[in-house]
């Protein structure tokens, strides 16, 4: 023991014997706020890891390296905020906190999108909203666009209003730009335009895929849209393909035909028993499309061969009829916990179709993710005994005073032959 501590003293004794004069009497060093330099001098690229010198108010900053700052040279540089529109702002977590910034500006409501609320102290005399979200594709922010309109336009009228995120740039964005298409009427890409002459902004893939869905639904919520259908299982997907056990959620699930009233409705039927299996409100269309490279069961990619049917570009784009994607009916909740696997008719049990939450390829060569197939030569489709008639048309239909109808007989009557009209 005394031996290695003698080394070890050696070793750190010629170490201190190698450094220079100029490296002893070097001045003491005061790293410095980054963010308090860039006020300081400016700027929006500054020195990272640099030697700070604090001469009174003034920094003098010498560098081994550069590196260049996040946020945009659109960003400003006080509070990191912009007015995109009329008193709504956006921002990043360092302008929520930054009190005086927001004073300045009027504001009296902040929206955080953040994984994590901001603590008391920098929410304490403001309208606070949080929602939780993180910047990744998967998550889900279409369900707070509506929600978040209003709190943004209760903002607007009250003074002024922040959205932030952490850097201002994909989630607090998304939900202004969702705000501007629907207070503007306007589509996605021209609200994103409108936002970025202002200030840079990039959603990340997913949030930009739940702003076109947002678009589709007339930018309000409608759970009969077939954009939002596709969506909200497309986000469930991943969720059943992980082990354990799982229930589906009954938002997803589609009412069973058995348990809704009205003879109009258009309904597809097992063809051995006849039992009402789901209405044609619970199909998921998708056009047709190439066949492309697709993962395998062994994480690799094989190419499928496009068939001769889907070759013609005309075809491409167009509403598939090949095969019938459904999504989920109650009667199904039990069914469908597994990956992948059957579905049977819950009467009679035949073998009416298959399922497989990772997707599937279509006949018509579009990839269909998660895929409720029926099969058409399983089921039967049954057209409304009684379709509804307008009153226009009704009107229209309406036989006049002179016109004799004819008189209606009783199901299983016989109409009377002339001999027999002439006997009585």
């Amino acid at each position: 023991m005394n031996i290695d501590k003698r080394r070890r003293a050696r070793v750190q004794g010629g170490w201190a014997q190698h450094q220079s004069d100029a490296d002893r009497e070097k001045p003491e060093q005061h790293l410095v706020n980054t963010q308090s330099l860039v006020q300081a001098q400016n700027i929006s690229t500054f020195s990272g890891s640099a030697i700070l010198r604090n001469k009174g108010n003034d920094f003098e900053a010498k560098s081994t390296f550069e590196f260049t700052d996040p946020y945009s040279k659109l960003q400003s540089v006080q509070g990191d905020m912009h007015e995109v529109a009329e008193k709504l702002f956006l921002g990043s977590l360092i302008a929520a906190k930054n009190w005086m910034e927001l004073k300045r500006n009027g504001i009296t409501h902040i929206l955080s999108v953040m994984d994590v609320p901001l603590p008391r102290t920098h929410t304490q005399g403001f309208t606070y909203k949080f929602v939780k979200s993180m910047d990744m594709a998967d998550a889900d922010l279409l369900s707070y666009f509506d929600e978040c309109h209003n709190f943004i336009e209760d903002g607007c009228e009250s003074g002024g209003i922040l959205v932030h995120c952490l850097v201002g740039v994909s989630r607090s964005a998304t939900l202004v730009i969702a705000h501007l298409m629907k207070k503007e009427a306007v589509t996605m890409e021209k609200a994103l335009a409108k936002v970025r002459q202002i200030r840079f902004v990039s959603p990340n893939p997913g949030f930009k895929h739940q702003l076109k869905v947002y678009e589709s639904c007339g930018c309000h919520m409608d759970e009969d849209c077939m954009e939002f259908r596709k969506l909200r299982l497309s986000k469930l997907s991943p969720i059943m393909q992980e082990p354990g056990d799982k229930i589906l959620p009954e938002s997803v699930l589609a009412i069973d035909p058995i348990n809704k009233s009205g003879r109009d409705v258009c309904l597809y039927k097992c063809k051995k028993c006849r039992r009402s299996l789901f209405c044609e409100s619970s199909i998921i269309s998708h056009f047709r499309g190439y066949w492309a490279p697709v993962p395998d069961w062994k994480l690799k990619l094989r190419l499928v061969k496009m068939p001769a049917e889907s070759a013609e570009p005309a075809t491409e784009g167009k509403e598939c009829l090949d095969s019938i994607h459904v999504e989920p009916v109650q009667w199904m909740a039990d069914v469908i916990l597994s990956p992948v696997g059957k579905i049977h008719c819950p009467k009679c049990s035949f073998k009416i179709g298959s399922f497989n939450w990772a997707g599937e390829h279509c006949s018509c060569g579009t990839w269909v993710t998660p895929s409720i197939c029926m099969d058409k030569k399983k089921v039967d489709k049954c057209q409304p005994l009684v379709s509804p008639v307008t009153t226009a048309q009704s009107k229209e239909h309406t036989p006049s005073q002179d016109t004799q109808l004819p008189t209606t007989l009783p199901i299983g009557d016989k109409p009377l032959s002339s001999t027999t009209r002439s006997k009585n």
